[in-house]
């Protein structure tokens, strides 16, 4: 069997409100390596490769600006969809946030058959955090983008509700290929945004939370359990 590649992304001012180190790579990747029970390697694509302890690939930058300055910037992630640098990665791959908690075997998630998968959203059809493909599956999510004219259009995008899309790279995403693309549900494939939670207890079937807005799982959270697991992997 070939080895599933799993992704994550690190780069200078990678997000709009928190700081990522080589100590957040580490702690992913450890609960991947502890979670995921198929055979996988695990790449951090980075610009800033200084103590990260897994195989690294260097960043592309695709120079993109955000929208807004308080808007999300993560357009380079978008060049996985390009066929070229998907090869690179492997036939087929995951692109995983820095900032979730694996609560539990992720193992199920990942021997889906679907070309394309990613992660249901609430700001758009897809959530950025969470996708795995086939290298070049959906090549137009790259072909088609404009560093100018794409974030402005994608801004146009509309959810059931009637709120324009918010997001980066998610927004785009969501704007090119268009609602219907197969998708983990959230609180339905185990899958959980960390302030969906009731209660904030762990529900029985979680395997993977992950923390939209400004808390993370390393930082101060009115709910300790889910940094106690977090804890366990991120080393000193």
């Amino acid at each position: 069997m070939e080895k599933l590649t799993v992704i994550t992304w690190l780069w200078k001012g990678s997000d709009w409100r928190q700081t990522y180190t080589a100590q957040h790579v580490n702690a992913l990747q450890r609960m991947v390596a502890a979670n995921l029970k198929i055979p996988h390697k695990f790449i951090c694509i980075t610009d800033i490769p200084e103590g990260i302890e897994c195989e690294t690939m260097g960043l592309i930058d695709i120079g993109v600006k955000s929208i807004i300055p308080t808007w999300p910037n993560c357009y380079n992630r978008l060049k996985a969809f390009d066929l070229e640098l998907g090869k690179k990665l492997g036939n087929r791959f995951i692109s995983m946030d820095l900032d979730c908690v694996i609560t539990g075997d992720i193992t199920e998630l990942f021997t889906r058959k679907k070309d394309f998968i990613i992660l249901e959203g609430r700001a758009c059809h897809y959530n950025g955090s969470l996708w795995m493909m086939d290298a070049g599956a959906r090549q137009r999510v790259w072909d088609d983008f404009d560093p100018v004219i794409s974030p402005i259009m994608a801004m146009q995008g509309q959810n059931k509700n009637g709120t324009r899309f918010f997001g980066s790279d998610q927004a785009w995403i969501s704007f090119c290929l268009g609602a219907g693309e197969a998708i983990w549900e959230l609180g339905q494939d185990g899958l959980y945004q960390f302030t969906e939670m009731e209660g904030l207890v762990i529900p029985n079937d979680a395997k993977l939370v992950f923390f939209a807005g400004d808390s993370k799982p390393w930082t101060e959270t009115p709910f300790s359990a889910l940094q106690t697991i977090y804890n366990k992997y991120k080393g000193s």
